[in-house]
């Protein structure tokens, strides 16, 4: 520690001749010193940018799909309890994922198409929060015969 304060007071403090070696040295320390200030606010909010957008994944998409490529799932019901009894678990919810063709006016569009359960998907998913028109709970009900539908961008 001795040699430490030795070394540093003797560039802080130099005599009148030496004068330019004092300049450098508390230029440089102050180089150091904005140059980590800034390194630790770029880190600050890189890690409130990456905890934001895994919330918002994470609100959308599940930590972990089940899916079945040969078709139609047809036992969900019981893979979902099996899943459901690993251990680390919170909820389950089956959901539909297709590829669908939207018609309007003439305007032909590609979309894609996601079914979710309305009783077991807010266990798994947080879609509520990003409805910005309407309820989630809309989607348990009929209209004209037809289930009905929530549209997102």
């Amino acid at each position: 520690m001795f040699f430490e304060l030795f070394l540093s007071l003797r560039y802080l403090r130099a005599k009148r001749k030496q004068a330019f070696i004092s300049v450098i040295t508390v230029i440089s320390v102050l180089g150091v010193m904005i140059g980590v200030m800034a390194l630790v606010v770029v880190l600050s909010v890189m890690n409130g940018f990456r905890a934001d957008l895994m919330s918002k994944i994470l609100g959308v998409k599940s930590h972990l799909l089940v899916l079945s490529y040969k078709g139609a799932f047809n036992d969900y019901k019981g893979v979902a309890g099996r899943v459901g009894q690993v251990e680390g678990a919170v909820a389950t919810a089956p959901f539909i994922h297709s590829q669908v063709m939207v018609n309007r006016s003439g305007n032909v569009s590609g979309a894609i198409l996601r079914g979710v359960h309305p009783e077991t998907a807010g266990n798994v998913l947080s879609i509520e929060s990003m409805i910005k028109d309407g309820s989630f709970s809309s989607l348990a009900s009929c209209w004209d015969g037809l289930p009905t539908i929530i549209i997102g961008n």
